[in-house]
């Protein structure tokens, strides 16, 4: 039949088979997949509302797939939602230089 044995815990659908929910290797899966996601959108520009939205409407869907099945260990959720934190303050931090820019720019043509 060429079947291919693996070995225990596996991935099926996104979701780790047959491992303890309450180890924090456990949740290794979920942590990287968002830190991959995250790490690809760094490098492209949005708004600060678009980072608002895709943070809340996008990233957060991604563990409450996994969350449905599973109680996840406190350090796990808070580290997730540090993940996010630090995305957003980025943003809030480059738009800061982003106006102080714009409005040394502006200062030096003489407009204000």
């Amino acid at each position: 039949m060429n079947c291919r044995v693996g070995k225990m815990p596996f991935v099926y659908l996104g979701l780790p088979i047959n491992g303890d929910a309450r180890r924090l290797s456990f949740w290794d899966h979920v942590v990287t997949r968002i830190v991959t996601r995250l790490s690809g959108w760094k490098s492209r520009f949005l708004y600060f509302g678009g980072c608002l939205i895709l943070i809340k409407y996008v990233m957060y869907s991604l563990p409450i797939y996994v969350l449905s099945f599973f109680k996840a260990p406190s350090r796990i959720i808070s580290s997730i939602e540090s993940l996010f934190n630090i995305y957003i303050y980025i943003y809030i931090y480059i738009y800061i230089i982003l106006f102080f820019w714009v409005l040394l720019e502006a200062t030096q043509e003489g407009v204000f």
